[in-house]
């Protein structure tokens, strides 16, 4: 059980992920970060580690940690993608604002 501690260090990346994007208003992204984790993640490697490697009960151990800090990996990655994403967004938005405001004469407001 002392095995499964080893997680933990990956639990504050995957934490983090998951509500950014609940908090930018991508909350699909969220369960599909969960998903991944319990579903694919953790049968996969619980599989690989106790039935193919005959590890047994300490492989259904090794499985969760190796699961849940490939999956917090996974989803940090992604949360950097998207937070990039965003930025080149707001940073096209605020140019294409800088122009319009520039394009008109003082005193003149757009908005």
């Amino acid at each position: 059980m002392h095995i499964l501690s080893l997680f933990l260090p990956g639990v504050p990346l995957g934490m983090l992920t998951s509500s950014m994007f609940q908090g930018i208003g991508k909350g699909i992204n969220s369960f599909v970060v969960t998903f991944i984790r319990t579903i694919l993640f953790q049968i996969f490697f619980t599989y690989l580690f106790a039935i193919v490697f005959k590890l047994n009960l300490l492989g259904v151990w090794y499985g969760l940690v190796i699961a849940n800090l490939s999956a917090s990996l996974f989803a940090f990655i992604w949360g950097i993608f998207v937070i990039k994403k965003l930025k080149n967004k707001l940073f096209i938005l605020l140019k294409t604002m800088t122009n319009i405001k520039n394009a008109h004469p003082k005193g003149e407001h757009i908005f």
